[in-house]
């Protein structure tokens, strides 16, 4: 059983800013990386459904994917969300740490 650590991305990693500021989102289980992928998405839907800013706004999750070439993370999401009558769409980033769920801890 894996453990999957959901965090918010907010700003961009850069030489400036070497960390990127995260929040913890959600947490999940599963088998594996497949298993577990449609409760990522929803988890991810239900995180933005729950902000206040984005009521009435149409989301959409998109699958995970590797995310590649960063050392922290596993896999990266993203979500864009709709506002009635906005120019633009608000996309917002998602990356997700794969451990061993050792009960150990």
């Amino acid at each position: 059983m894996k453990k999957y650590t959901i965090y918010r991305i907010y700003g961009v990693k850069d030489e400036n800013s070497p960390k990127r500021k995260k929040e913890l989102a959600a947490v999940e289980y599963g088998a594996d990386f497949l298993a577990v992928t449609p409760a990522l998405v929803k988890a991810v839907y239900a995180d933005i459904a729950g902000m206040a800013e984005y009521d009435g706004c149409e989301i959409a999750v998109y699958e995970p994917d590797v995310a590649h070439y960063d050392r922290e993370f596993e896999y990266k999401m993203l979500a864009a969300v709709a506002a009635p009558n906005a120019a633009e769409n608000t996309l917002i980033h998602y990356f997700i740490q794969e451990r061993d769920n050792d009960t150990d801890e």
